[in-house]
């Protein structure tokens, strides 16, 4: 098999831990460049990517040449950002690219919330055609399962024009073969004279987000759930639920009279309504305990079957992802992840300016 990649992810950890962003120049084998160009001109020729065009953009989802290329790519994105492998997932994989009339200064953005780390294969690049970051400026994660549902709900003073003012800039140059990962739900970023740009983007999680279902292990999660759910009670009880895969957001609505709804939205879906008992339970779910130890948490024994009732109803419909037992730290990976930046961040805006590459 032909290996995707010409790194030792260990050298690279501690620079995309440091400065939330690395690049690596050709840290693609020629070998794998060569099959992803074919792979991108097949494309081109079938015409696919305009059916999917978003803006000045089009895009095609992207397959693995081989399970082999899969594996190498989640193991060494789960060494290079210090996220177990086992529990990547891929919410997006897209061939992009961007039309000859593209802008060239765009606004810059952040990828939607399931995107812990977005990971770019640089296919074409035109003279001039450079990624940007911000890192040091402004940096909550968005919340949102877009860019433009971020956009819509700032201000104009919160908007890149006002927040990244005097932030400093970090020029990515990046030419075919090389690969660049960056914190992408919480980094402004965006390609400038982007013209006649292809890249190969992914976007990954340790948190089992999945809205898109883009992922190659989704399939496989929501047939294994579809099977426990006709569990007994009691074995049932020994498995973990999470919160699955294709869910965008919970909400917790209110009629012009204040009366209250709770709900969820799966990605593109319209508004699931869940009783009280279903909320609180969502609330509990953190895809690590037997549901045995969940519901003695909620309720006593006499409420069990009311709230396993609900575990089915909730599966059956996508809200709730259902786990074998032994599988009980799925998203501890992510949940220490998001720890160690959350306290980095409040030091990192002090940090001196960086270098422009």
């Amino acid at each position: 098999m032909t290996r995707m990649f010409t790194f030792d992810p260990a050298a690279y950890a501690p620079v995309l831990a440091r400065q939330d962003f690395v690049h690596i120049p050709q840290g693609l084998s020629e070998e794998f460049y060569d099959i992803m160009c074919r792979q991108v001109d097949d494309y081109y020729q079938a015409n696919r990517l305009k059916q999917h065009a978003r803006g000045d953009k089009q895009q095609a989802l992207y397959e693995f040449p081989s399970t082999a290329h899969y594996e190498e790519f989640l193991t060494t994105l789960g060494e290079l950002g210090g996220l177990p492998a086992e529990k990547l997932v891929i919410s997006e994989r897209h061939i992009k690219g961007y039309e000859a009339g593209a802008a060239p200064r765009p606004m810059p953005h952040k990828d939607r919330h399931s995107t812990q780390l977005a990971v770019g294969f640089t296919v074409r690049a035109p003279e001039g055609s450079t990624l940007v970051l911000y890192p040091q400026g402004e940096r909550s994660i968005n919340l949102f399962g877009s860019w433009a549902e971020l956009k819509s709900s700032l201000t104009e003073e919160h908007l890149p024009p006002g927040v990244l003012r005097n932030v400093p800039r970090v020029e990515i140059r990046d030419r075919p073969r090389d690969v660049v990962v960056f914190l992408g739900n919480q980094i402004w970023h965006a390609r400038e004279n982007g013209a006649s740009t292809v890249m190969l983007y992914f976007k990954i999680n340790a948190s089992h987000s999945d809205p898109l279902g883009e992922d190659p292990r989704t399939p496989l999660v929501v047939q294994k759930t579809r099977e426990m759910v006709e569990l007994g009670d009691e074995e049932l009880k020994g498995q973990v639920a999470i919160l699955g895969r294709r869910v965008d957001y919970l909400q917790r609505r209110y009629s012009r009279d204040w009366q209250e709804l709770h709900g969820v939205v799966l990605y593109g879906e319209s508004h699931f309504t869940v009783d009280d008992d279903e909320w609180l339970l969502l609330q509990a779910l953190d895809g690590r305990r037997p549901l045995r130890d969940v519901l003695q948490q909620l309720a006593g024994p006499s409420r069990h079957e009311r709230l396993l009732n609900g575990v089915r109803r909730l599966a059956k419909r996508g809200v709730i992802d259902l786990l074998p037992g032994h599988a009980n730290r799925e998203t501890q990976g992510a949940q220490d992840w998001n720890a160690r930046r959350s306290r980095d961040n409040a030091s990192r805006l002090d940090a001196p300016e960086r270098v422009v590459r």
